[in-house]
């Protein structure tokens, strides 16, 4: 499509790698290094948004096609990092707030699984489709994406989940009538 060099592929893919390989070796770190957790979040987190920082201050080239059509847009390109940054923050937020509050499990029976998929879907779309349009609208530039893509990536790692466990714990009325001492 003419859009990456051959450069651009192998760069891309060799950063990859070298991603997820050192997510790997920090993932097994961290098992033995629990306490650490929060200090690892906040790096990472601090990295993403010195990301955004340099997205929202870096000149990016005005280059156009032989039709005048812009080649790289800055702008889009910026708020693509925006969003990787709410959703990366998120994602590390949630994490850790699931790992010590919460304790998410999917061993359950499939019936279950299939409607919490299909409640946490419904959730998800509310926050997509009406409560982002909205927090879009109200907040200025790059805040609106950042705010909006955290809140998408944190309902699914963290809110979700919590909300499953507290109603997983509540006993229905006739269990706590069961469990009333008898007169």
């Amino acid at each position: 499509m003419g859009v990456h060099t051959p450069q651009d592929i192998v760069v891309g893919a060799t950063v990859g790698v070298l991603v997820m390989l050192l997510t790997g070796r920090l993932l097994l770190w961290l098992e033995e290094h629990q306490d650490k957790d929060v200090l690892v979040m906040g790096i990472d987190v601090t990295i993403a948004l010195v990301a955004a920082i340099y997205a929202a201050n870096k000149p990016y080239p005005m280059d156009y096609d032989a039709n005048g059509e812009l080649l790289v847009d800055g702008v889009k390109m910026a708020n693509d990092t925006f969003k990787a940054v709410g959703w990366l923050s998120a994602f590390l937020v949630g994490w850790i707030l699931e790992k010590r509050y919460v304790g998410f499990s999917t061993e359950i029976p499939m019936s279950e699984r299939f409607y919490r998929l299909v409640c946490g879907l419904l959730g998800y779309y509310v926050i997509s489709l009406v409560i982002n349009p909205l927090l879009k609208a109200a907040l200025v530039g790059f805040l609106g994406t950042v705010v909006t893509c955290f809140l998408q990536v944190f309902y699914v790692v963290f809110a979700f989940p919590l909300a499953i466990a507290m109603l997983s714990e509540r006993p229905t009325e006739s269990a706590a009538n069961d469990k009333a001492p008898q007169s």
